[in-house]
This record gives structure tokens, C-alpha cells and sequence, in this order.
């Protein structure tokens, strides 16, 4: 199993999406959307006021909130491979797009 720790997080204006970067040099825009729409706990996510508020919490292995609404370092690297394998193949091309995650269906 990969173990990925967040260097740094940093939320992107307007959207549900974080900017991240991993301790192994990995960059990746994660789009927490869906994760938005899975219920009123993680709708929270969708008041950018609130989402602005996202920190590193237990040394880089995840990111949270202030009221204790957190994500794993693991699970947000997985998304954002996903996300990238969706948008794009190694020649550029776009690829059939699969449900991000597919477990996050509303």
C-alpha cells in the first residue's frame, strides 16, 4: 500500500476543488464535487466560505475543517489520478470519462 503525505493545500476559488501537492512532488487539482453532493455532512463542502477554511491536520496525512470534516491524504491522491486518468491519456487524448469514484453516486 502507497502512503502519499500533503505538503500543501490550498482551495481554489469558487469551486469545490483543492489544489495539492504531495511530499513524492505530485501535483493534482482535485474536484470534491461529488463529494459534495453525497450528503448533508460533506454538503458543507459546497459553502466556499467554509471550503476556504480546509488546513493540513495529522502531519500531512489528511486535510480538514474546523469542525472535524476531514479527508484522507490516501483517498485524495486516488481521486486525483482518477480525475487525471479521465481528462487525459499520455498522448493527450481524451478518454471515455467513468464516474470519479463511483461509490460517490447522490
Amino acid at each position: 500500500m502507497n502512503s502519499w503525505k500533503i505538503t500543501k493545500v490550498t482551495p481554489v476559488t469558487g469551486v469545490p476543488q483543492l489544489d495539492i501537492l504531495w511530499e513524492d512532488g505530485y501535483f493534482a487539482r482535485v474536484d470534491l464535487s461529488r463529494i459534495v453532493a453525497l450528503n448533508a455532512e460533506t454538503a458543507r463542502l459546497g459553502d466556499m466560505d467554509y471550503f476556504q477554511g480546509v488546513t493540513i491536520i495529522d502531519w500531512g496525512w489528511g486535510v480538514g475543517w474546523s469542525d472535524d470534516l476531514d479527508l484522507g491524504a490516501d483517498n485524495l491522491r486516488t481521486w486525483a489520478e482518477e480525475q487525471n486518468r479521465a481528462r487525459t491519456d499520455r498522448a493527450g487524448k481524451n478518454l471515455p470519462t467513468a464516474p470519479v469514484s463511483s461509490w460517490a453516486q447522490p
